[in-house]
């Protein structure tokens, strides 16, 4: 599991919902300081909690997408989901 927690104050309820995946088996990686069984992933330090998130995920993007292609999927064609929007 990838997890990106939020830099402000709602970060403490994160920790326990990793601990439950961990718990449950999952590998667990988590964006920042990381307490428990979660893998930290280093991220900028000092980064404002609003645009944390955006910086966060974006660089982890090309990671996710590389894990994804060497696990045999195709994320332009992710199972189960249709990434276009057809208005009528």
């Amino acid at each position: 599991m990838l997890a990106f927690p939020p830099l402000d104050g709602a970060r403490a309820g994160w920790e326990p919902l990793l601990a439950k995946f961990a718990e449950r088996g999952a590998i667990v990686a988590a964006a920042g300081a990381a307490k428990g069984a979660a893998i930290a992933l280093p991220i900028v330090d000092a980064m404002h909690p609003v645009t944390a998130p955006v910086a966060m995920i974006q660089s982890f993007y090309r990671f996710a997408d590389a894990l994804a292609v060497g696990r045999g999927y195709d994320p332009d064609a992710p199972p189960l989901l249709k990434k276009v929007t057809e208005t009528i």
